[in-house]
């Protein structure tokens, strides 16, 4: 059996393109996270963490974006309201600080990288 995290890459070309994994079961709006001590997927609960936009890598419809300025104005407006209000029925506020440019979600995921490759060695797939 596959291990959802340790058993895949974490792209063909990190951190250009990178390995997503994402559930949200049909008809919910429960998104599910992996568990990155036991492997099984949890509920998201909201700890503070980097959000970066990613685009499929063979979307005709995306596949000009390469930064944020290439993302039309009034989708990051939409993504910005989802993320403002996406907390508010659990009574929690949420705190954007704003958009980076692509490099600087590029060294973030890199850094995530190093710390996986720091916590569980370097024969992992990567």
């Amino acid at each position: 059996m596959i291990h959802p995290w340790h058993d895949l890459p974490a792209g063909h070309h990190p951190p250009d393109q990178v390995t997503a994994i994402i559930e949200i079961p049909a008809g919910s709006r429960n998104k599910y996270e992996l568990d990155k001590e036991t492997g099984p997927f949890r509920l998201d609960r909201g700890e503070p963490d980097e959000k970066i936009v990613a685009v499929p890598a063979h979307d005709p419809f995306q596949n000009e974006f390469f930064d944020i300025a290439d993302i039309p104005r009034h989708s990051l407006k939409e993504i910005e309201h989802f993320f403002q209000i996406y907390k508010d029925l659990e009574g929690k506020r949420v705190t954007l600080i704003g958009w980076d440019k692509s490099e600087v979600a590029m060294q973030e995921i890199m850094k995530s990288v190093g710390r996986y490759e720091e916590k569980y060695g370097n024969g992992r797939k990567l």
